[in-house]
């Protein structure tokens, strides 16, 4: 009986961890997997999105492989190492909006979607 009673407690916790990342006030650690360099880049870039109200638990991972790119361009030691690991990092960071590209490309999507909704106002109140 104690043993069922301590299982299902179990699952209670388990679920109560899984409380969607875009809820929590504090970020969630970073992967251990990552020295120094990378969790300081992962904790930044996920406090950035948190307060974005831009991440989700899909977005962990791919953070943790930036991380990862961005410590072995700081501590490459050649020159093609350093390319490598940093064609990933920026290639990465651009889909989460962190390179100057990528914001001016969300900000011009956006700009279009308020012209859009003011397009369809100004229709409607013709009747067009």
């Amino acid at each position: 009986m104690k043993k069922a009673e301590s299982e299902e407690k179990k699952k209670i916790r388990n679920v109560k961890r899984r409380v969607k990342m875009e809820d929590r006030a504090v970020p969630p650690v970073p992967p251990k997997s990552l020295g120094t360099i990378g969790q300081d880049l992962w904790r930044e870039t996920v406090v950035y999105l948190m307060q974005k109200k831009n991440f989700s638990q899909l977005d962990y991972h791919v953070l943790e492989i930036a991380g990862k790119a961005y410590e072995d361009w700081r501590t490459a030691r050649t020159a093609d190492e350093a390319t490598r690991a940093a064609k990933l990092f920026i290639g990465i960071m651009q889909k989460f909006g962190a390179t100057p590209y990528a914001r001016q490309k969300i900000a011009s999507r956006e700009q279009t979607k308020k012209q859009s909704a003011s397009d369809r106002d100004v229709l409607e109140d013709y009747d067009l």
